[in-house]
């Protein structure tokens, strides 16, 4: 016999509404966000901070279960946090590589989806090492801080070859066909 509380559709609804507010949206820092765009350091010191701050926030056992659960279960909590992501981080990292390369901005060459995929690589190998640990319950080669600063160190040598293939300035067109 189960002893399951079965909820009306407005009921469960709400309650996906509540974890997601309280998990994930109230554990989000803005100061991120800024930490991202402060050029007044390297931006391979910025990315290093930036998933030091993050990691200690997600790689919690009970973060990244709910996070890998609601995925599995179809929910839209991971289509939601992902489209944070990709909005209030992944962009502005984009901008920073462009940036740092010395490539043109968003308002000359638009954020192509390549981009933000390989922003994905980065972010999904650090993720990656709290599902390891947390999910697979795998032991730790490393201490997270070195996983984190091995994968900005990669991604940031390998960027600047994909980047400027990928963000070409596109010639300004005149009036004439």
């Amino acid at each position: 016999e189960s002893s399951a509380v079965l909820l009306n559709p407005e009921a469960k609804q709400a309650l996906i509404e509540r974890v997601y507010r309280e998990v994930f949206l109230a554990r989000w820092d803005p100061t991120w966000e800024t930490l991202l765009e402060d050029r007044s350091q390297r931006l391979r010191d910025r990315l290093i901070e930036f998933y030091r701050r993050y990691s200690a926030v997600i790689f919690r056992p009970e973060w990244i279960r709910l996070y890998m659960y609601s995925g599995l279960a179809g929910m839209d909590i991971n289509r939601r946090y992902i489209e944070l992501l990709e909005r209030l981080l992944f962009r502005r990292i984009c901008l920073e590589l462009r940036a740092e390369l010395g490539l043109p901005g968003e308002d000359e060459v638009p954020i192509k989806p390549d981009e933000i995929e390989l922003v994905w690589v980065l972010h999904a190998g650090i993720f990656y090492y709290g599902v390891r640990k947390f999910i697979y319950k795998a032991k730790a080669r490393n201490m997270p801080e070195q996983t984190i600063e091995h994968a900005v160190d990669s991604m940031l040598s390998g960027a600047p070859k994909v980047l400027r293939a990928l963000v070409r300035r596109e010639p300004k067109r005149s009036g004439r066909p």
